[in-house]
């Protein structure tokens, strides 16, 4: 097979500004993207381009799934709001997970995306509605295979984020 030589969106450079051959095994990666009224010009196309996030190998992986999640139609507005926290945007309105199926929808997210539950705790400290469901986590993990045991659980918290939310 022949590969078709192409020219990239943007050019992944390492700490010392050199183009990587291997950007999932760099140590650390700088990431350029072309823009208008840029001062920096791109190693690779030439075109203007500014530098946009330093990042490790494993977020650059992180930040691959979480693309593919949000681009994916299994996603509702609670797992939208752990994407949030972890893809470095802030919701004026961020959701908890209403239902079962809310509860479902994050526990995939989750998986999809490598998110370890000790991770958790960055949702919490960003949107501190999510604390119940954050400490309880474990609860849902185990409860989200039967439907009457995740359905109790879910009122249970969906209570107390609204006690704590009251008593903000």
């Amino acid at each position: 097979m022949h590969n078709q030589p192409h020219t990239p969106a943007f050019a992944v450079l390492n700490a010392e500004g050199k183009v990587c051959d291997d950007e999932m095994t760099a140590t650390q990666l700088l990431i350029y993207r072309g823009r208008d009224g840029a001062e920096n010009e791109c190693a690779v196309t030439g075109e203007s381009v500014a530098p946009v996030m330093i990042v490790g190998a494993e977020e650059w992986e992180r930040q691959g799934l979480l693309n593919q999640w949000i681009a994916s139609d299994d996603t509702g507005v609670s797992s939208f709001t752990l994407w949030s926290v972890f893809a470095g945007v802030t919701l004026d309105d961020p959701d908890v997970p209403s239902d079962a199926g809310d509860a479902r929808l994050c526990i995939r997210f989750l998986a999809l995306c490598k998110i370890d539950r000790s991770e958790l705790s960055r949702v919490a400290e960003a949107y501190p509605i999510w604390k119940p469901y954050v400490d309880r986590w474990g609860e849902v993990d185990v409860a989200v295979d039967s439907a009457n045991d995740l359905h109790l659980l879910m009122e249970e918290i969906e209570n107390e984020a609204l006690r704590l939310k009251g008593a903000e």
